[in-house]
Formats: C-alpha cells, sequence, structure tokens
C-alpha cells in the first residue's frame, strides 16, 4: 500500500504541472479557458509569465467569438513575483482560490463591485500589499473564503489599509474574513460612475477634456475613465463619454 500511494504522489507531481498550463488560448500575453455555451472565459494560469502591469480586459475575442470575462481562475497569478499592478474590469464576479497568493511584488489592487466570490487564500502572502480599494457595496452578497489576506502567523497588519465605499466600513469590520488582516479600514471610496472623469458629480464637456488628458499623460488610474467598461482607457472611453451624455444616463 506504501508503495502504491508513493507511486501516486510520484504520477500526481509529474502530472500537475502540465495541467496547470492548461489553457484554450492566450491574447495579449493573458491566458484563458472559455465557457462556449455561456461565452464566458476565464482567467487562467500563466506559468508564473505575468509580470509588471497587467490589465484583464473585459471581453476577449478569439476564433471570431468575443467572450465576457468573468472568473479569474484558481491560482491564475499565484508566485508571479514581479507582478506589480493588476486592473481587474466590472465583468469579473469570481476570484478563485489563492488567485493572487504570493505576489510579492503587488503593493495595491482595486476590487469591483461586480465580484460575488473570492476564494480562500485570493490574496494571502501578498506581503508588499499596502491599499486595497474595494468598490462591493453590499458585503452581503459576497461569498468570502477564508485567510484571504492573510499573510502569516503573527503577521503584522497594521500598514496595511483597506478602503472600501462610504457608508460601507461597518460591515467591512464584522466580517472575520477582513477585518483581521488590515491595520484600518476606512470608507474614502465613492461609487464608480463611469464617464464621471473629473469627479464633480456631473458629466459633461469638462469630462471628454479629462479623460482626452488622461490618455495623453499616460495615467490609468482614474477608474471612471474607463467609461466603456473594458479594463482599458483610450480613444473608445472618449467616444463612450460622448454617447453618455448625449443619452443623459450614467453606469
Amino acid at each position: 500500500m506504501k508503495n502504491l500511494m508513493t507511486s501516486i504522489l510520484l504520477l500526481l507531481a509529474i502530472l500537475m504541472p502540465a495541467l496547470a498550463m492548461a489553457h484554450d488560448f492566450e491574447v495579449d500575453g493573458i491566458y484563458y479557458n472559455i465557457n462556449r455555451i455561456n461565452a464566458t472565459a476565464t482567467v487562467t494560469f500563466g506559468n508564473n509569465e505575468y509580470k509588471g502591469s497587467v490589465t484583464i480586459p473585459a471581453t476577449v475575442t478569439h476564433d471570431g467569438t468575443t467572450y465576457a470575462v468573468t472568473t479569474i481562475g484558481e491560482l491564475a497569478f499565484s508566485r508571479c513575483i514581479y507582478l506589480t499592478d493588476i486592473n481587474i474590469p466590472n465583468s469579473v464576479t469570481y476570484i478563485g482560490y489563492g488567485a493572487f497568493s504570493r505576489c510579492k511584488s503587488l503593493t495595491e489592487i482595486s476590487i469591483p463591485n461586480s465580484v460575488t466570490s473570492i476564494g480562500e487564500e485570493a490574496f494571502s502572502g501578498c506581503w508588499g500589499l499596502t491599499d486595497v480599494y474595494c468598490y462591493i457595496a453590499d458585503l452581503s452578497r459576497v461569498s468570502s473564503g477564508n485567510r484571504q489576506f492573510k499573510l502569516g502567523n503573527n503577521a503584522d497588519y497594521s500598514g496595511r489599509t483597506l478602503h472600501v465605499l462610504q457608508g460601507t466600513a461597518d460591515a467591512y469590520l464584522a466580517d472575520e474574513n477582513w477585518y483581521p488582516y488590515f491595520g484600518q479600514i476606512v470608507d474614502d471610496l465613492k461609487p464608480v460612475v463611469h464617464g464621471d472623469v473629473n469627479g464633480d458629480g456631473e458629466l459633461n464637456i469638462a469630462d471628454i477634456n479629462a479623460v482626452i488628458d488622461i490618455i495623453l499623460g499616460g495615467n490609468s488610474s482614474n477608474t471612471a475613465a474607463d467609461a466603456n467598461g473594458d479594463g482599458e482607457i483610450n480613444i473608445a472611453d472618449v467616444n463612450a463619454v460622448i454617447d453618455i451624455i448625449l443619452s443623459g444616463t450614467q453606469n
């Protein structure tokens, strides 16, 4: 029996790297698995190749079909020690087990309001993570896994801040999957209104000028400037802001 178990473990050790690397296709350095029935895509393991700043798009097209990117899979970015910044689109609803675990160079991350499930240890071992910006408005609708942000036994979280939407801090302070891993939880975020780039509460020509300035300046940190919600800020967002203004709606 002992020899059998040893053989099984050895076989698993051989097969796991191949299984982890399996993916349906790659676009712009990001690897995906797809569900053709639902036309959705999952960001998957990339052999630890993800590094620097990575922007996950809201949709991805392959072989003439466009898929909505709804999931960041289990261990997708795990141990990507050179990953410094990740932009998650408002299409993502699920962040899998250990998705960003041990990304030691990751210093901040934004979690969009679209997320309804976060797996265990999704951001564990991210020692450089000092600021988490969470735009989830209703924490009760989110399934949160254990040890989401844990660093290790007796770790010091005093230098880490969780930024949440105004009026939601109490919910996070009462949730054991969140409050133990942050030195402070502050409700200093406003809901993202795509198109209100200058943040004055109005949609007008000033926002068109603001998104143009952001594009020319190469600053991608203003999520409101991503007016079309595709995870990128470019000329398409100028057109999207114009459309929003003309339609008189805010998304």
